[in-house]
């Protein structure tokens, strides 16, 4: 009979120390810092929290999104962060910031250049007197728009641009402009993508979602399909942007400044 006690105490304190490493464990991954330079989260994403086999549902009604809310509280902050790891400057570029015109969306990421937006929204800082778009190869603005005081960004509104092309846009009343391209994804891609947000609109507008919470589903989709231009888009397309959004661009930018500066 001693020798059963003996037994089962060994293996009641094994089990004990076992579960309190496991919790020791689970705690210390859960303290990284956001939008640090540790493990790239679009990895972590990979192998502990794969994306959702139905990309068109809502965020809040998925699967695995407890596990999300271990890196923030914040549901913006959970798509800049790998906005952000995606994206991180050459060293060279990280040193100080730009007092100059720069460019903010839509913006080519190292090679990363392509959008699913055809109209997109051009967005900037500094006082340029004129916005313009070139088809590239060609010398003679697709269209133009002279900037009003104070302001900041502007929604391409003519006839929608042609899937499979690049263009240059660029900021004009400087000593030199500031410039750089993007892409429209081919049409069998965009197509795919615009049948899946289509029917993303139509259960969030069924909820009766605010147009801020259309926008962050949306750019929640477009992070998982890695479109970096469309999410950044969707971020400066929000009016009268709630603080949530506003401290979590304005973490993202203090830790990886994605803009095209003179």
């Amino acid at each position: 009979m001693s020798k059963f006690n003996w037994v089962l105490s060994t293996l009641l304190v094994t089990t004990l120390v076992s579960s309190l490493l496991t919790d020791s464990t689970q705690t210390t991954r859960a303290q990284t810092h956001l939008f640090g330079s540790g493990e790239n989260v679009a990895q972590a994403q990979t192998k502990d929290n794969p994306p959702p086999t139905n990309p068109s549902a809502p965020e809040q009604g998925r699967p695995g999104g407890s596990r999300g809310s271990l890196r923030s509280s914040n549901p913006w902050t959970r798509i800049l962060q790998p906005l952000a790891q995606d994206n991180q400057p050459a060293e060279d570029s990280k040193k100080g910031s730009s007092r100059g015109p720069c460019l903010l969306s839509p913006i080519a990421l190292g090679n990363n250049k392509e959008m699913w937006s055809d109209r997109p929204l051009f967005v900037w800082t500094g006082r340029p007197i004129r916005v313009e778009l070139y088809q590239v190869g060609s010398d003679k603005p697709l269209w133009s728009h002279n900037i009003q005081q104070n302001q900041n960004k502007v929604l391409y509104d003519k006839e929608a641009l042609k899937p499979g092309q690049t263009y240059e846009w660029r900021i004009i009343g400087f000593s030199q402009p500031v410039t750089t391209q993007f892409r429209v994804m081919d049409s069998q891609k965009r197509d795919r993508i615009k049948q899946e947000l289509q029917r993303l609109d139509e259960q969030l507008q069924a909820q009766q979602a605010t147009p801020e919470e259309i926008a962050r589903q949306r750019a929640n989709y477009f992070t998982e399909q890695r479109l970096w231009l469309d999410v950044l888009q969707e971020i400066y397309s929000v009016e009268n942007p709630s603080t949530a959004l506003t401290d979590a661009l304005k973490e993202m930018k203090q830790a990886v400044p994605l803009q095209i500066c003179t």
